[in-house]
């Protein structure tokens, strides 16, 4: 459902400001920002995951300022080959080449903009990808596009998004790396655990 909202120029730019071009919209920074607001928030009262299900990456992520990871947190890393079932997380920071990220669907439309900027077509990118893209804007059955995009992507559960996004970034050379945060669920995989996927694309 959707909800009409106004607000003032002012705001209005600064929400310019913040935008991703050809990714985000009004509402995608919006929520970006709440999502960072909550996780800060669910941190301040959480203790460290459990070290017997987390291996400690001290180099990974904590100097980096767009990162959402605590410096005591124990991160477990996964290589893109070899990825984990992130079902039941939530996304705390993703960057796609220079453009941040606040989910995985988000992750996976910032993967498919580079990917086609590399191959220049929408039929060229439907051919490598296995996500269900149609040409022009939609919105519709849970389809998104961003600003200047000729094509729309369906959204996904998040291990096709995940799965689909560093498979792309794998073979098309795009450096890609997501951080999030099991849940505290007997479903999820490491409940509580924080997890890290990079992909580095590899120098010619």
């Amino acid at each position: 459902m959707s909800h009409m909202v106004e607000i003032s120029d002012e705001t209005y730019k600064k929400l310019q400001a913040l935008a991703v071009p050809f990714v985000d919209t009004p509402d995608s920074v919006i929520r970006r920002a709440v999502d960072k607001m909550m996780n800060a928030s669910t941190r301040d009262g959480e203790g460290p995951p459990a070290a017997h299900t987390a291996k400690s990456s001290p180099d990974c992520v904590h100097g980096d300022p767009r990162s959402s990871v605590l410096s005591n947190d124990k991160v477990m890393t996964f290589e893109p080959t070899s990825l984990p079932d992130v079902t039941h997380t939530t996304f705390l920071a993703g960057v796609v080449a220079s453009t941040e990220v606040q989910d995985w669907n988000h992750l996976s439309l910032a993967v498919h903009a580079e990917v086609f900027r590399k191959v220049g077509s929408v039929e060229a990118l439907r051919r490598a990808s296995t996500a269900n893209i149609k040409p022009g804007s939609h919105f519709d059955h849970g389809f998104k596009t961003g600003k200047g995009l000729p094509f729309s992507i369906q959204g996904a559960e998040a291990n096709k998004a995940c799965s689909i996004a560093f498979r792309l970034a794998r073979e098309h050379g795009i450096a890609v790396t997501a951080e999030f945060r099991w849940q505290n669920k007997e479903k999820a995989a490491f409940p509580g655990s924080v997890g890290r996927i990079e992909s580095i694309p590899k120098k010619s």
